[in-house]
């Protein structure tokens, strides 16, 4: 299987990393796409990655915009061509980049984070990278503002989609993978799946985003997720779309590796 969103760089997996890849290759998982979210943390994320298995993105996610003034994104984002040069197994996306209406407005408008994707997007289509996207209660806008920028393509994945079916059609007419995670495990997830079930199969993918999103199905006293955990993700979704679980493992892990250019595990 392919983690197409795993922040294995955050400080919760420090005491165990190896320990929990270990337990991940022992689940399945062959591959892993680590998203940076600030690039005072790109360095740590790259040193988080390991040829023919994890990888990375750089980006600024949307709720760390309050605390980074936008001369420091753009010169974080400069640096972006160069790392790939010298990282260039490494770095196969530019993200994790998007739209979040959870956070204080007042300090990351919805003016200033289409300001900051479009400049993410401009980097992505210059390296020829697909994007990274988080979208939380913020579709509309979203699709808005996608549709105002040049975007790669392939134009990306639209990472642990919460939207309604009824916006899939227009995410995957402008180019982007849709990507499930914990939230199909959930006893009433009956809006994840209802999306999934309208994905293209050639456009489906999953991802833990680990350590968050802990998955209904893991012991009660466990509190973070880690890759591992794709299994759970995997049997969740084969389920609700009525396919055989090997079957949607193989095909969302051609699909990421189409998606992010990566060949086969080493």
């Amino acid at each position: 299987m392919f983690d197409t969103h795993c922040h294995f760089d955050d400080e919760r997996f420090d005491d165990d990393r190896e320990s929990a890849w270990k337990r991940a290759e022992e689940a399945g998982v062959g591959a892993a796409v680590i998203p940076a979210i600030s690039p005072d943390r790109w360095d740590r994320t790259l040193s988080c990655t390991r040829e023919g298995a994890r990888f990375a993105a750089l980006g600024v996610h949307p709720q760390c915009l309050p605390a980074i003034d936008d001369r420091a994104i753009r010169d974080g984002l400069d640096r972006i061509a160069s790392l790939r040069r010298e990282h260039a197994w490494r770095v196969v996306a530019v993200g994790e980049v998007g739209f979040d209406h959870t956070i204080d407005l007042a300090l990351a408008s919805p003016e200033r984070q289409e300001r900051v994707f479009a400049w993410h997007a401009e980097v992505a289509r210059a390296l020829e990278l697909p994007l990274i996207v988080h979208v939380l209660r913020a579709h509309d806008a979203a699709l808005r503002a996608l549709s105002r920028v040049k975007l790669p393509s392939p134009a990306g994945v639209i990472h642990s989609y919460s939207g309604p079916a009824e916006l899939v059609g227009a995410y995957e007419k402008l180019g982007f993978y849709l990507s499930f995670a914990g939230s199909v495990t959930r006893p009433k997830a009956r809006r994840p799946i209802a999306a999934a079930r309208v994905v293209s199969p050639e456009r489906l993918l999953i991802e833990t985003d680990a350590p968050d999103q802990t998955p209904t199905g893991v012991a009660p006293s466990v509190t973070r997720c880690e890759p591992a955990h794709l299994a759970l993700v995997a049997n969740a979704l084969a389920t609700a779309l009525g396919e055989d679980e090997p079957s949607l493992r193989a095909r969302t892990t051609r699909n990421a590796r189409a998606l992010f250019k990566v060949g086969t595990v080493l």
